[in-house]
């Protein structure tokens, strides 16, 4: 089970857990998070969760996210795309979109990536909100086309079947059964 400490990050098996709950947490339009100030979360009640635990199909969830736990992700998806082939799931319902330079640095990390993300990240299916997801995707593609698949679904079970239709028969195979959390 993911537990969540004061400003702190503790991993159980198969997923990392970040958490923006200490006051010195700077939202990405840069404006200071005040004290009990309502926050969107993921389904696990933290900010950004990467759920592993049923690899090679990785889960995202996103919610409202600081610039460092926003880089923090990137390093997580780094170790994941270094592991081997998988397809990922990115759950948006919940959380904001990422701003212009979390979208560059996203794209940055592909690029210093390249070759290992051409061949391990075989498949992305986001889900929200079709119409700002669409827009968002587009601003990404504007400046580097992914090297995988992308669809965005309005649900996580949509977007399962999906991407594991992506995924070649022996990477498939390797997918533990059950449902993605906060389905």
């Amino acid at each position: 089970m993911d537990r969540v400490g004061r400003g702190g990050l503790f991993r159980s098996p198969g997923s990392a857990v970040l958490s923006a709950r200490g006051n010195l947490d700077v939202l990405p339009s840069d404006r200071e998070l005040r004290v009990g100030e309502p926050r969107l979360l993921g389904p696990s009640g933290v900010s950004i969760e990467l759920d592993s635990s049923r690899y090679p199909l990785l889960t995202v969830h996103l919610g409202q996210y600081s610039g460092a736990e926003w880089n923090q992700m990137l390093v997580e998806l780094i170790e994941i795309i270094e592991r081997g082939p998988f397809g990922a799931i990115a759950d948006l319902r919940a959380g904001q979109m990422p701003n212009a330079v979390q979208r560059r640095s996203f794209i940055d990390m592909y690029e210093r990536h390249d070759r290992l993300t051409r061949a391990h990240f075989l498949a992305l299916g986001a889900v929200g909100d079709s119409t700002v997801l669409r827009g968002v995707i587009t601003a990404l593609n504007w400046l580097r086309p992914a090297p995988h698949p992308v669809k965005v679904f309005s649900t996580l079970d949509a977007a399962e079947i999906w991407v594991l239709e992506q995924l070649p028969g022996p990477v498939r195979q390797r997918v533990r059964s059950g449902r993605p959390r906060g389905g």
